[in-house]
């Protein structure tokens, strides 16, 4: 059984690098396959063939559907909550850069 004991801690969720440092105490690099969101969804065909790569396994002919939760919105942000996040965030994005050696979406770094 599962128990979530601060349900709304997404603040500590969104702190990839922390949760990934945890990761990469357990297993060695090339056990590790790490994606970004935006990114593979931008390009499945890719990542998919990534995916297999990394697991071994031989790709096989699929088709992705259409996106089901990619539809553009206005964004119902508040600026002032966005700027917060962004500044609370500043400091994990660079240490998950570190940690991988590349860079994040550039979304992720976007103001109101």
């Amino acid at each position: 059984l599962l128990t979530v004991t601060k349900p709304w801690a997404y603040i500590e969720r969104g702190r990839y690098a922390t949760q990934l440092q945890r990761f990469m105490a357990c297993f060695p690099p090339k056990q590790l396959l790490v994606l970004f969101y935006e990114e593979f969804f931008a390009d499945l065909d890719a990542h998919y063939q990534t995916i297999c790569t990394f697991l071994s396994i031989p790709e096989r002919l699929i088709s992705f559907p259409p996106p089901t939760n990619g539809i553009p919105v206005e964004d119902p942000m508040a600026p002032y909550l966005r700027d917060y996040l962004l500044s609370q965030f500043a400091e994990e994005q660079k240490r998950l850069e570190d940690l991988l050696g590349r860079s994040v979406p550039e979304i992720w770094r976007q103001a109101s």
